[in-house]
């Protein structure tokens, strides 16, 4: 195997650092929140009306800017960052000292995308309060995510100094010394945060990628061992794993890891590009086509992700990149991060039928048929012409053996396009539960008319098990007819 190949695909596993306004309280009584420890401020801060049923106003509360920051928090904890966002100026613009606006302003930024706006934002709240931790945690965040990496490692060394037991800040500088190239300083701020907190199975798989890199392939191991050792789903420790097998020529071994990192996470394409160039090395040239395939259909959605996090970056107020990015999260099986971005265009835009759509998918595929109505019963609402829409909400209806609503949706589709195969073929499968068989004929031979890939879907469906045995049904779906 060629090794220049597999190093290529070496992952660096980033470590994160948690965020939150947890660090500010405010004084009940007073019009000036301060930086103080204790309760979140949400915990504290409560609108004239606290009803979760309805939305948040000041009411004849004055207009000052504790109370647009107390009206900040709570759209913020409603997920309506965007409004939360507005709050959160214009407390700062009624009461420039504010501090707690600007952290509250920083949070909800984050939340967008708007990095910039973070930035700037919890660097005013050091400006102000020097000795906030968490401030300075949440200010080295949003330079990773703005990936301004020189400018996050030296927000990292500051809180070091402030505070030298921080492992979680030594873990952070360790990954922005990463991503620069920096594997020296990584590890030795690596290994500070290993002495700190030793088990933390991340740090031990980042160590041993600067190993590699090293050319120290037996301490590499050791420490991607150590890795699996203390997290046996750590996907990326297997892959690297295999990685070294590889470059040590124990292939079979290097198979072995390789399966282990897809089992965990079937859609992690580098790994199915290092197991195509195994296999083909061994002479297992299905094998290795087959691996090769799934690569380029998964890197193709990876590059799809990359585009809409630089859409979204450029223009977090863009509709496009969120739904685009949920789309391509759906294809890789990552149904919660598709949700969380569907939900964050909706947020932007709530009238727009074909995310919901998308949404109701996501519900049915995972059997919570509840949501997936609602989501294609509001994606109708919105579109009453989306047969996508109608005929999803049909399928729902079937699956929960509402045969009668299945079908009127299906007509209802058929009505909008008459020559709409799915909708077609759905219809024969309810007559054929039904035992209605000549309509299931009838409307089978339809669909098959439409795209043949309707006779081998029903081949094999079960749905025509009470007519399948038919001389009718055996000639439709015939696929030389």
């Amino acid at each position: 195997m060629n090794t220049k190949i597999i190093v290529k695909y070496i992952f660096i596993s980033l470590a994160t650092v948690n965020m939150y306004c947890g660090n500010y309280t405010y004084r009940p009584g007073s019009d000036h929140i301060s930086p103080i420890r204790g309760k979140p401020i949400e915990g504290e801060i409560v609108s004239a009306e606290d009803d979760t049923g309805r939305s948040p106003t000041l009411a004849t509360a004055p207009q000052t800017g504790a109370n647009f920051a107390r009206l900040g928090f709570k759209y913020a904890k409603q997920g309506d960052y965007k409004t939360a966002q507005q709050s959160f100026r214009t407390a700062i613009k009624l009461q420039p000292d504010l501090l707690v606006a600007y952290a509250g302003l920083g949070f909800v930024s984050l939340q967008q995308n708007a990095f910039k706006e973070a930035i700037a934002a919890y660097r005013q709240v050091i400006q102000m309060n020097p000795d906030s931790g968490q401030a300075y945690k949440d200010l080295g965040f949003a330079y990773i995510k703005d990936e301004q990496y020189e400018e996050a490692a030296q927000t990292y060394r500051r809180i070091i100094q402030l505070w030298p037991n921080s492992a979680d800040s030594y873990r952070a500088l360790g990954s922005a010394y990463m991503v620069l190239g920096r594997f020296s300083e990584a590890k030795t701020v690596y290994q500070k945060a290993l002495k700190l907190e030793p088990d933390v199975a991340a740090v031990h798989d980042n160590l041993g990628t600067i190993y590699k890199y090293e050319g120290r392939l037996t301490e590499a191991n050791d420490e991607y061992q150590k890795a699996v050792q203390i997290d046996p789903n750590l996907d990326k420790a297997h892959f690297h794993i295999g990685v070294i097998r590889a470059l040590t020529g124990e292939l079979n071994p290097a198979v072995e890891a390789y399966r282990k990192c897809i089992q965990l996470n079937p859609q992690y394409s580098n790994v199915r590009y290092n197991l195509a160039q195994i296999y083909f090395r061994q002479g297992q040239l299905e094998k290795g086509k087959r691996e090769l395939e799934q690569f380029r259909r998964l890197r193709a959605i990876d590059q799809e992700i990359e585009k809409c996090h630089q859409i979204i970056s450029n223009h977090p107020d863009a509709v496009e990149g969120y739904y685009r990015l949920g789309l391509a999260y759906a294809r890789k099986e990552m149904l919660d991060e598709a949700i969380l971005q569907f939900q964050h265009a909706l947020k932007i835009d709530s009238d727009i039928a074909v995310i919901y759509n998308s949404m109701g998918l996501i519900y049915y595929k995972r059997h919570n048929l509840k949501r997936a109505i609602e989501s294609f019963q509001i994606a109708i609402d919105l579109n009453p012409q989306s047969t996508s829409a109608h005929v999803n909400l049909g399928r729902t209806y079937s699956s929960l053996r509402n045969l009668d609503g299945a079908l009127d949706q299906y007509f209802m589709a058929i009505k909008i396009e008459p020559e709409l195969g799915a909708a077609h073929y759905n219809i024969a499968c309810i007559y054929s539960l039904r035992k209605q068989k000549g309509l299931a004929i009838e409307w089978l031979k339809k669909a098959v008319g439409s795209d043949k890939k309707f006779a081998r879907m029903a081949r094999v469906d079960k749905d025509f098990l009470n007519i399948s045995n038919s001389l009718e049904f055996q000639r439709t779906v015939q696929l030389d007819n």
